[in-house]
C-alpha cells in the first residue's frame, strides 16, 4: 500500500496516466436498428461545434484534410470531412449508446448512405451494410489470429467498399482519440521506462531481467491499436523497480483490411531487481 501511495504522490504520475489510457472497448446496438440508416439519409439539424478534433496521421494519409463537427439532438455526432479529392468528401455519422457500449458508423455523401458499419470490438465482430442493403459479417478468430467471413457475401461487400471502410476507420479513430490528443508514431511505439531512482537525481541501473507480460487492444486503425496495446502492457509491467516495461517487442496486429479494423498484442519485459 505504501508503494501505491508513493506512486500516486509522484508528480510524474500524470505522465504515467498516458500509459494507462487504454481505448474504451465498444459494444454495439442491435442489427435491426441499422436498417433505418441505409438508403436516403435523414437530414437532422444539429448544433455545429466551434471546435472539432484534429485530423490524425492516418486520416491525413488517407486524404482527409479538415473536420467540422455537429452534435445532433439525440446525442450522436456528425463529422463533416474534407478530402483532397472533393468528390470523396462527405460526412460520418457516429452513434453510440449512452452507456458507451456501441457504435454505428455511417458514411454519407450527397444525402445518400454509402456504407454503414456496426463495429463491435468487445466481441470482435463487424457488420457492413452497403447502399443496396446487402449485409456482410466478419468475426475475429483467435485461434487463426485473423478475421474470417461469417456470411456468404461478406468478402465481396468488403471488397467493393474498401475505400469507404477505410475513411470510416480513420475518422472514427480521430473521434475516439479526442480524449488522448493526436496520436504520434512515438506514442504508438512506446517510450523507455522511468526508473524510480531518478526521483533523487541519482543514476540507477535496474536489470531488465523480469518476466514478460502481454497487452492487447482492438481499434479501427493499426496505429491506435498498437498505442492501446503498448499502454496496456506498460501498465502490466509496472512494478516496484520500474514504471513501464524495460523492453518492448514488436506490436502484432491482425487487421481486416490493410491497417484498419485491427486486433493487436504487445509483449513487454518487466525490470528485475534489485536496482543499483
Amino acid at each position: 500500500m505504501k508503494n501505491l501511495f508513493a506512486k500516486l504522490a509522484d508528480p510524474r504520475y500524470a505522465k504515467v496516466m498516458q500509459l494507462t489510457a487504454v481505448m474504451t472497448i465498444l459494444m454495439l446496438a442491435s442489427t435491426t436498428q441499422s436498417t433505418a440508416h441505409i438508403g436516403q439519409a435523414q437530414s437532422i439539424k444539429g448544433t455545429l461545434l466551434p471546435v472539432c478534433f484534429p485530423v490524425g496521421p492516418d486520416a491525413l494519409d488517407s486524404g482527409v484534410t479538415y473536420y467540422e463537427c455537429e452534435r445532433q439532438p439525440d446525442g450522436s455526432m456528425v463529422v463533416f470531412f474534407r478530402h483532397r479529392d472533393k468528390h470523396r468528401s462527405g460526412e460520418i455519422r457516429i452513434s453510440e449508446p449512452p452507456d458507451g457500449t456501441g457504435a454505428f458508423l455511417e458514411l454519407v455523401r450527397e444525402g445518400e448512405s454509402r456504407l454503414l458499419i456496426r463495429w463491435d470490438p468487445g466481441s470482435m465482430d463487424i457488420w457492413l451494410q452497403d447502399a443496396s442493403g446487402q449485409r456482410g459479417q466478419f468475426v475475429y478468430d483467435k485461434a487463426a489470429f485473423g478475421w474470417k467471413p461469417v456470411t456468404e457475401d461478406a468478402q465481396s461487400i468488403l471488397g467493393a467498399n474498401q475505400e469507404e471502410a477505410k475513411i470510416i476507420a480513420v475518422v472514427y479513430a480521430d473521434f475516439r482519440a479526442l480524449s488522448f490528443g493526436q496520436f504520434t508514431q512515438e506514442l504508438a511505439v512506446g517510450k523507455p521506462p522511468d526508473f524510480l531512482g531518478e526521483r533523487t537525481g541519482s543514476e540507477v541501473y535496474c536489470p531488465c531481467t523480469g518476466s514478460w507480460s502481454r497487452g492487447d487492444a482492438v481499434h479501427t486503425t493499426r496505429l491506435g491499436c498498437c498505442y492501446g496495446a503498448t499502454n496496456d502492457v506498460n501498465v502490466r509491467c509496472w512494478n516496484q523497480w520500474c514504471i513501464g516495461c524495460c523492453q518492448l517487442a514488436d506490436c502484432d496486429a491482425a487487421c481486416l483490411i490493410d491497417n484498419y479494423f485491427c486486433v493487436c498484442g504487445q509483449s513487454g519485459r518487466e525490470c528485475g531487481g534489485p536496482c543499483s
